[in-house]
């Protein structure tokens, strides 16, 4: 059998599922592999390394935090700061660029809730129930896809992913009320009840909005960290530990589908 000691395996992309590791009895081996989808157009298949969503929502909200970030510094900020002035304006030639901030900022603070909100129901087991008393002190039992449907997610962070994930609660982290106010903000943005109310726009002035969206990230490097095994959770957050499948041969696993030669 190969050593079993501690290895590297390398990935192309961190925004790629994690790979998946196998045993062979028969063959004495550890292979890894990625997990590919795969589907038909204009009769000719077409193959793809599948992604982490998770990763993927991450990913989008740096970029577009990134974008913000720029203009913030370049015309935000210094609007804001100008001393000995009863009003600031942003001139009609500033107004493309002050649109295209709230743009990236709006995109970049619903992406990191999403991460957030879909790592969050990945981690909730298929089997998992979750007992509660309600407010007429009834015993309530809620299903996975009844957590997913009804409990909002920071209570899914406090309430159900440390004992799923069996870690500490993130309730007393220093960024957890920033969080709240991001979830606050992104409800606001989704359900808007009316297109003039502009409070939330106004608030992604305030250079604490980076903060907010930054609480996202912390949140899922909070649980990453703490959890590294997960096969289905995001990379990028230091060491993961890949899960080895002991199987008797390879044969019964692996399927020949296609000779490697014909993709384009």
């Amino acid at each position: 059998m190969e050593d079993e000691k501690q290895r590297k395996v390398k990935v192309n992309d961190i925004r790629m599922c994690q790979p998946v590791g196998f045993r062979s009895k028969e063959e004495q081996q550890i292979i890894f592999v990625q997990l590919t989808e795969s589907f038909e157009h204009n009769e000719k298949n077409v193959y793809f390394y599948r992604p982490n969503n998770v990763s993927l929502c991450m990913n989008i909200s740096k970029k577009e935090s990134e974008k913000a970030k720029k203009i913030y510094k370049q015309l935000v900020e210094p609007k804001l700061s100008i001393e000995d002035t009863k009003s600031i304006e942003f001139k009609e030639e500033e107004t493309s660029t002050l649109y295209d901030y709230f743009e990236h900022i709006h995109t970049s603070l619903i992406f990191i809730y999403t991460a957030v909100e879909a790592f969050a129901n990945l981690a909730i087991p298929n089997t998992f129930e979750y007992e509660k008393v309600n407010n007429k002190g009834i015993k309530e039992i809620c299903n996975k896809e009844n957590i997913e449907r009804w409990m909002p997610t920071s209570e899914k962070l406090i309430e159900i992913l440390p004992m799923v994930l069996k870690t500490t609660s993130p309730k007393d982290t220093d960024y957890w009320s920033k969080f709240k106010k991001l979830e606050g903000m992104r409800n606001d943005l989704i359900h808007q009840k009316t297109i003039s109310d502009m409070k939330v726009f106004i608030q992604f002035l305030d250079k604490e909005i980076f903060e907010l969206i930054g609480s996202g990230f912390k949140l899922l490097t909070f649980f990453c960290k703490e959890s590294s095994d997960n096969p289905f959770f995001p990379m990028g957050f230091g060491k993961r530990d890949i899960i080895i499948n002991d199987v008797e041969t390879f044969d019964d696993i692996f399927e020949l589908i296609e000779e490697g030669s014909n993709r384009a």
